[in-house]
C-alpha cells in the first residue's frame, strides 16, 4: 500500500491517491523458498553425517550400519529402521533401529515377505513412500492389518549385482506431510 496527497490548482489538499498491490502470492513463495532451503540444509547435514560414518575406519561395518540407520530414521522422522535380507518368501531382519527399543524386533527375526510392506518394494524393485497407509490404495495390505504401521518408505539394495533385500523406515503414526524428493533421495 502506498499513498500520496492530491492538490487542486490553488495548491490546496483535495484528496488522496492510493495504490494497493496484493503481495499474498509473493509472501507464500518466500515462505515456500525458506522451507525448501531449510529442507535442503537438513538434507546436506544428513548426508555429511552419513559420509562421516562411512569414512570412519575406526567403526566396524556393523557400527556404521547402526549409526546410519539412526541418522536416516531421525532425518525421516520415523522411529523404525530396518535392513532386511530376502530369500524367496523369507524376510529376515539383519539390522534395525528403534527409537523406543521395547524388544519388538530382534536381529534374525523372520517374517513372510507378503506380511511386510517390503513385499511391494521388492516386487516392483523401486522405492515406495506412503505417508498414511490407512488412506492409501494399500490399506488392505497384510502388513497394515498385522502391525498397523501408518507410514513407510523403503528401497531395495543389491550385493554383487543381485537383489538382496530392503532398507526401510516406518512408523505407527502417519507422517506429517508427504515424503518429498529429499526423503526419497536420502534412502538411496
Amino acid at each position: 500500500i502506498s499513498g500520496a496527497p492530491l492538490y487542486n490548482l490553488e495548491g490546496k489538499l483535495s484528496g488522496t491517491m492510493g495504490i494497493h498491490v496484493d503481495i499474498t502470492d509473493r509472501k507464500k513463495s518466500e515462505v515456500e523458498l525458506l522451507n525448501t532451503q531449510k529442507r535442503l540444509d537438513r538434507y546436506k547435514q544428513g548426508l555429511a553425517s552419513i559420509n562421516e560414518i562411512g569414512s570412519n575406519q575406526s567403526l566396524s561395518l556393523l557400527d556404521q550400519l547402526e549409526a546410519g540407520l539412526n541418522i536416516a530414521a531421525n532425518f525421516l522422522g520415523l522411529p523404525i529402521g530396518i535392513v532386511s535380507e530376502i530369500e524367496g518368501e523369507k524376510y529376515t531382519i539383519k539390522e534395525f533401529h528403534l527409537d523406543d527399543d521395547n524388544g519388538a524386533l530382534t536381529q534374525g527375526q523372520e517374517f513372510t515377505l507378503q506380511s511386510t510392506y517390503c513385499d511391494l518394494v521388492y516386487q516392483q524393485n523401486h522405492k515406495i513412500a506412503i505417508s498414511h497407509f490407512s488412506k492409501s490404495d494399500y490399506k488392505n495390505h497384510p502388513c497394515y492389518e498385522l502391525f498397523q504401521l501408518e507410514s513407510y518408505i523403503g528401497t531395495t539394495y543389491t550385493v554383487n549385482g543381485k537383489l538382496r533385500g530392503t532398507i526401510n523406515f516406518s512408523s505407527p503414526t502417519p507422517k506429517e506431510g508427504k515424503f518429498d524428493a529429499y526423503d526419497l533421495e536420502f534412502i538411496d
